[in-house]
């Protein structure tokens, strides 16, 4: 059995000269060494991405080139591929393939090529075929990024709440290539072409995501920043910009940004109360018992990067079983996506109820809810493989974007 530590399930395994098996993938970006010898696992270097249904290639020289599959933290298929080095027991990455590809095949060819065939392309099957020459991939230094530094330079008062802007001074630093597109990458959302940097603004102090850009197509986009603070909300004391190079894994972080606190109005003094006679408490309502089957019932509010347990009828992060991400790529690229093990089916405005989501096609796709009207309903199968019933009741676009669903969840 493989040690508790990892889930590999679907992940390449493949043997190498020393005798051990290398198992790498699955459901996360961890990797194992299996020995024949000892019937023991040991850990060893992490995968650069979390990949799934991809292609393991013995290459001559004992290295093992991974291609491809399915991201195993968001609903997209990948080109991108990365070297196993035994020796060093690290993954690196290197220039990947032409096309989006996952559960294709990879064979090595006698003069030490790889040719690929087939597989799924994230919208249909494949019939074509790639010939991956090592030579012509190597790996990838980093770029060299100078210090970033970020300033704050005011607010924008808006009906639902506040955008606090950020720029990056020294942006004509920035080096052009960074900002290139890259189709060969995990796509943002259904944009195959987005850039091979994404850019975030995080809270300097909780580490939290306010704020991502994966479509700006040149340093100068790096001098309008910003994060969005409803109503009522407090920002952030500090907050930080990070570009994360996602051909090398290169992280670059800028100097915090300091956020000044909004002036709050002086409360006035309350008048002193006239004494009255007491009232008895009012009785706390009586709580019902759920429908036979169901587990779960209510409403749930997703803003961007927000994730939903079903199940449990909460907010959870996305690697903490959560069922459904909500992403803002653009203005009119809004997604919802399943996270790996879940999957969601729209089926209109009629309700499905329990036996019309037990009877659901599911899909482990993202799609844009930009245009789909309120009332809307959907069926989720979620990662405890229970089915639930949701429907889009607030559907907010633009800044301070969010979204409302009824809920109720049956157990499988």
């Amino acid at each position: 059995t493989i040690s508790a530590h990892s889930n590999l399930s679907i992940g390449g395994v493949i043997l190498l000269p020393t005798g051990k098996i290398l198992i790498a993938g699955g459901a996360g970006n961890k990797a194992e060494l299996f020995d024949p010898a000892t019937g023991t696992f040991t850990g060893t270097g992490d995968l650069i991405l979390s990949r799934r249904a991809h292609s393991s290639t013995l290459l001559p020289d004992g290295q093992v080139l991974l291609a491809g599959g399915f991201i195993a933290t968001g609903p997209i298929v990948t080109g991108s591929a990365e070297l196993y080095d035994p020796i060093s027991g690290t993954f690196s990455p290197i220039a990947g393939m032409a096309q989006l590809r996952m559960q294709h095949t990879a064979t090595l060819l006698p003069n030490g090529d790889v040719l690929v065939i087939g597989g799924f392309g994230g919208v249909s099957d494949l019939s074509t075929a790639e010939l991956w020459i090592l030579e012509s991939a190597p790996t990838l230094a980093p770029i060299r990024v100078d210090p970033l530094e970020l300033a704050f330079v005011g607010t924008e008062p808006l009906e639902a709440g506040v955008v606090y802007q950020l720029s990056v001074i020294n942006w004509s630093t920035v080096p052009e290539e960074l900002f290139m597109a890259a189709p060969h990458l995990p796509p943002c959302g259904s944009n195959n072409n987005s850039a091979r940097t994404w850019v975030g603004v995080y809270d300097a102090d909780s580490d939290a995501l306010l704020e991502r850009w994966c479509t700006f197509k040149k340093p100068s986009d790096l001098q309008v920043l910003g994060f969005f603070v409803p109503t009522g909300g407090e920002p952030p004391a500090r907050v930080r910009v990070e570009l994360e190079d996602r051909e090398t894994g290169q992280v670059s972080v800028s100097s915090t940004a300091h956020i000044p606190t909004p002036a709050r109005p002086t409360p006035t003094p309350a008048p002193t109360p006239t004494p009255t006679a007491a009232v008895a408490p009012t009785p706390e309502p009586t709580a019902f018992p759920l429908p036979v089957g169901v587990i779960a019932t209510g409403l749930i509010e997703l803003s961007p990067f927000d994730a939903a347990d079903f199940d449990e009828g909460k907010l959870v992060p996305g690697n903490q079983e959560a069922d459904i991400g909500y992403e803002v790529v653009s203005n009119e690229e809004r997604l919802i996506f399943p996270f790996a093990g879940a999957g969601i089916v729209m089926i209109g405005f009629d309700p499905p109820g329990r036996a019309g989501c037990a009877a659901a096609t599911h899909s482990p796709f993202a799609f844009n809810i930009h245009d789909i009207p309120e009332g809307t309903y959907f069926c989720v199968i979620t990662r405890d493989g229970n089915n639930s019933e949701i429907r889009l009741i607030t559907n907010v676009p633009g800044p301070g974007t969010y979204l409302q669903f009824t809920y109720t969840t049956w157990s499988s």
